[in-house]
């Protein structure tokens, strides 16, 4: 298959699918969630609660439509885990650096691993010519990164077990995704196509 460039993809693809603005809408969304906790004093109400609800919602709700309606494409391969990635940049920069609820530590290995996974989708991409789909594993993580974060604003900041447990639990989730990722990006390489896992 040709390699296809992301000029391409954008003009190939229909953006304004229902599962695609799903997708991008988890960006302002977190910004929102984002902006109304801290409006709020750094406390939980039930509009956040609200807004909280509607963005998981959305993640599963965005792979239903798309094959719902037979409309996965390469973009929405692309816009699905990206908006996934903004999403938790927004989420764990406030926390980190605004309300200082969460170890700085723990932003940088999102950084590092969601760095190193757009990079070697990025190189499949322009190797193989298509967008190799989001894994298991990876959903997986996004679902504890979830999971520890709503925990730590529930509790204000403070750490009783299951914030504690929740952190390396997801900790634990990020490292095998990277290394599920690594595993999968070395076997599409190898045998030049992305259906091979």
């Amino acid at each position: 298959m040709g390699k296809i460039n992301a000029i391409e993809i954008f003009k190939r693809d229909p953006f304004f699918t229902t599962s695609n603005m799903l997708s991008v809408s988890r960006i302002p969304l977190s910004a929102g969630i984002s902006w109304v906790h801290y409006s709020n004093g750094g406390t939980m109400t039930p509009i956040l609660w609200g807004m909280i609800f509607i963005g998981i919602i959305s993640d599963f709700l965005d792979g239903f439509f798309a094959r719902r309606n037979n409309q996965i494409t390469e973009l929405g391969k692309v816009l699905d885990p990206v908006s996934d990635k903004i999403g938790a940049f927004i989420f764990f920069s406030y926390t980190v650096f605004v309300l200082q609820w969460i170890p700085y530590w723990y932003l940088g290995l999102i950084f590092y691993r969601d760095g190193i996974i757009l990079t070697g989708s990025f190189y499949i991409k322009a190797k193989v010519g298509d967008v190799a789909m989001s894994i298991m594993s990876g959903k997986i993580t996004v679902n504890a990164l979830a999971a520890y974060w709503i925990s730590v604003i529930v509790s204000d900041g403070v750490y009783y077990w299951p914030q504690t447990a929740l952190l390396w639990i997801s900790v634990a989730c990020m490292m095998y995704s990277y290394f599920d990722y690594a595993f999968r990006f070395f076997s599409i390489v190898q045998h030049n196509r992305t259906d091979v896992v």
